[in-house]
């Protein structure tokens, strides 16, 4: 008999691994001398196939955190740029996304067409291949499921600068970009 057990361990940026311990033997019979091998698992980004266009809010965080790789005047304008040519071309809609030194948050949908995993990793290898960005594995994600929990993702993101200290009014910061153009 195969004992399995699956503990769920968050780590820094919100991502969800599963680990999954396998004994060689049954485990009741000889708990002391059991073999345990750990192996990591990333959890997918799946929406369910009911779900048709869901608005996600991203962190998506560069290594090594605590050092400014977004907020430089000559590197924010291309990344916004990069972001406006994503939304025009349609690989993405973006209502809002906001840059910090070392992370970004963003509100995003992505057409039926595309998985939210390839339009993210695709953007984010063009910029660490043309901008030299280097970027943690992965982002976190959270579907937006209701218009209070939108305007709370909003508010959150743009107040980002304001909590850290950089600016004291949310319109100061100038590394954000919108479709919608709006302010909280």
């Amino acid at each position: 008999m195969l004992v399995r057990t699956i503990i769920l361990a968050p780590t820094k940026v919100g991502v969800y691994h599963s680990l999954h311990l396998y004994f060689n033997h049954p485990a009741h019979l000889f708990p002391d001398t059991a073999v345990i091998s750990i192996m990591r698992i990333w959890l997918q980004h799946h929406t369910p196939d009911w779900v048709e266009y869901p608005e996600f809010f991203l962190t998506i965080s560069t290594r090594p955190r605590n050092q400014n790789q977004l907020c430089h005047t000559t590197m924010a304008p291309l990344i916004l740029q990069s972001t406006e040519n994503y939304h025009l071309t349609h690989r993405w809609h973006c209502s809002l996304i906001l840059l910090m030194p070392d992370h970004l948050h963003a509100l995003i949908q992505v057409p039926e067409r595309y998985k939210l995993t390839q339009v993210i990793g695709f953007w984010k290898g063009y910029l660490a291949k043309n901008l030299g960005i280097r970027w943690h594995r992965g982002f976190f994600d959270h579907r937006i499921r209701q218009v209070e929990s939108l305007n709370e993702k909003w508010n959150y993101i743009e107040m980002n600068p304001v909590r850290s200290g950089f600016v004291k009014n949310p319109s100061d910061w100038p590394y954000r970009w919108s479709s919608e153009g709006r302010y909280g």
